[in-house]
């Protein structure tokens, strides 16, 4: 998300918290779209961030949301995957279809997959976006 990095200083924080609100969030200085799940506002430091463009959620302080601009506010890049065999509890996984076995008219794809051993701090392991299936 380079060109949301590039404008970053222009950006102005979040004012009015909303639930489902498409905002920037930084995170150990890097910028990122993320949808605001919840939060508390007596204790600002565990609202939860679903990074659209990644599919994890992240938990971060109110302090870290910004103003997404509009010509940021486009459909996420991350999919809804449903994995064959387990969730990856892991921050970089590589995915092969396995479409013979996909269920394409119900809009799903199995997918085979590859993980690192690397673990995102702060992700939320109670919620996760992937939901699993054995079939």
């Amino acid at each position: 998300m380079e060109s949301i990095s590039l404008e970053s200083s222009l950006y102005d924080k979040v004012t009015q918290i909303e639930i489902c609100k498409i905002v920037a969030v930084e995170i150990e200085g890097k910028w990122f779209r993320g949808k605001l799940i919840s939060f508390n506002e007596f204790v600002t430091d565990n609202t939860l961030i679903e990074l659209i463009d990644y599919g994890s959620v992240y938990e971060t302080k109110l302090e870290n949301l910004f103003v997404l601009p509009y010509y940021f506010m486009y459909e996420p890049l991350a999919l809804s995957v449903t994995f064959k065999d387990f969730i990856p509890k892991k921050t970089t996984f590589s995915i092969k279809p396995l479409l013979s076995e996909s269920n394409l008219y119900e809009g799903a794809v199995l997918v085979d997959i590859k993980c690192n051993d690397i673990k995102l701090e702060n992700c939320v392991n109670g919620n996760q976006l992937l939901e699993s299936r054995k079939e």
